[in-house]
């Protein structure tokens, strides 16, 4: 692929005038890459929602809702109308879930929808139609199922948050295909080992200037090297007043971040926004010893927030890092529908002493809340199922209601586990072998799903407890 993955910021924000505007929902979480018209790029996407919330929401695990929210538009006035959509997201896993399914199938170029004070962002834009659908229309069954996919794959029993690339048939979506260069996304950053919300990607409140700045940024790319190297930064200029590196013909800064995430100032390694020591040269540069860890990432932006701005970033030591290279665990894959009001088990209510379902999930044996959902596990598991499902239920999809559950505790899963993703007797995907490795037309419920995603870790048990070394065994 000579494509690039870009990857931009979405975190809490505050409201002063050098910090972001309101705030984001999805603060512990990096954005998507927006499938736009151009080349393909992949799907760098993070994965923490909580499994407990996509199973126990009265927004999509009820009957009326489910149908409500897949004939009107993804926009803010579609949930204020006083009805039973409004009511839903009252409860605040709706909100979390619905957070999800506009980041899944919007673009950063769509209109945030706005709950309350809290701004919902696009992201994958993989069924971007779904903003401006007109009421009572009929989605795609492609845009229900790719978005499914994408939430199915982005949840987990134990809400960690994860990077993880995701990919679809390219045939049928090249959006969904492994990109090339990676780009600084915006999960939580880490100082020290303390997780902490990245603003700097988020825009500003007014025009801000100088690369102090915690807003107004945008990702230059995440880069690769030796650890202990001297590696050299520019846009214009040259740490040590040699042949310029890059260029910029508008004021520029820069800042260096370790690992695959963007950073705030605090947490900055370095930034610039001249080269003050070669002449009084206008145009940024620094240079910084590679970490231990041998993963950085550069920021770059106008000097003044807002502000026009053409440069481009060259360096000295430094090497890309490619999607496919780093995510190369292939984790599993995600199929079918989470949007079909009659293949829900059960539905949720919220009333004053918490959430119900009916029927009681202790009622259902081996309760599965989307009937029309399926997930399949890579066959380099030792334990495909324990990984994806669990023995006790509680996989990588599966996992118990949360405290606010008014009823017996029994393990409840999001989709059917149909088995290994190759085996021909089940899942019958067909891989692609020859390129980006996502599972193509699998099979559940006696049918052929053509819009799943195939997920890739970087590490095998980044999504299993350390406290469970064999569920994430791989051979």
């Amino acid at each position: 692929m000579t494509s690039r993955a870009a990857v931009a910021v979405l975190v809490l924000a505050a409201c002063d005038p050098g910090e972001p505007e309101p705030q984001a929902l999805e603060s512990a979480e990096q954005q998507i890459r927006t499938c736009e018209p151009g080349p393909a790029d992949g799907i760098i996407v993070g994965n923490s929602m909580s499994t407990a919330d996509l199973m126990f929401n009265p927004l999509l695990v009820n009957r009326t809702n489910n149908a409500l929210i897949q004939r009107r538009a993804l926009a803010t006035g579609s949930f204020n109308r006083g009805d039973t959509l409004t009511t839903a997201l009252t409860v605040a896993s709706s909100v979390r879930v619905l957070d999800y399914l506009v980041g899944c199938a919007l673009s950063a170029n769509d209109a945030p929808v706005e709950i309350g004070s809290t701004r919902l962002y696009g992201k994958a834009g993989l069924c971007r139609e779904w903003a401006v659908l007109p009421d009572g229309v009929t989605l795609s069954a492609k845009c229900l199922e790719q978005v499914s996919a994408c939430m199915l794959g982005r949840n987990n029993a134990l809400g960690l948050h994860v990077p993880l690339s995701m990919r679809g048939d390219d045939r049928i979506n090249t959006c969904s295909s492994a990109g090339g260069n990676l780009h600084a996304w915006d999960w939580r950053g880490i100082d020290g080992t303390r997780p902490y919300d990245v603003k700097s990607f988020l825009p500003c409140s007014g025009s801000v200037g100088g690369a102090e700045r915690n807003c107004g940024w945008q990702s230059a790319g995440v880069l690769r090297c030796t650890p202990g190297d001297l590696i050299s930064v520019g846009a214009g200029a040259h740490p040590r007043c040699g042949a310029p590196l890059g260029w910029a013909s508008t004021p520029t800064v820069l800042r260096l971040c370790e690992g695959l995430s963007g950073c705030d100032h605090g947490q900055k390694l370095i930034e610039s926004s001249e080269t003050p020591a070669c002449g009084g040269n206008p145009n940024p540069s620094f240079e910084y010893t590679c970490p231990s860890s041998g993963l950085v990432n550069v920021m770059s932006g106008p000097l003044y927030s807002g502000a026009p701005s053409s440069h481009g970033v060259g360096n000295t030591g430094l090497r890309a890092v490619i999607e496919g290279e780093h995510f190369a665990m292939r984790e599993g894959a995600f199929y079918g529908t989470m949007f079909d009001p009659a293949a829900l088990a059960y539905e949720v209510f919220v009333g004053p002493k918490g959430i119900t379902t009916q029927p009681p999930i202790e009622q259902i044996s081996k309760p599965i809340a989307f009937t029309k959902m399926y997930s399949c596990g890579d066959s380099a598991w030792v334990s495909p199922s324990s990984y994806m499902a669990g023995v006790d239920r509680r996989g990588r999809t599966c996992a118990m209601p949360p405290a606010s559950y008014r009823g017996t505790d029994v393990a409840v899963c999001t989709a059917n586990y149909v088995g290994t993703c190759v085996d021909t007797s089940t899942a019958g995907c067909t891989p692609d072998a020859a390129a980006d490795g996502e599972m193509r037309s699998c099979r559940g419920g006696g049918r052929t799903w053509w819009y799943g995603m195939t997920t890739f870790l970087v590490r095998a048990c980044d999504l299993t407890s350390p406290n469970d070394p064999f569920r994430c065994a791989r051979q």
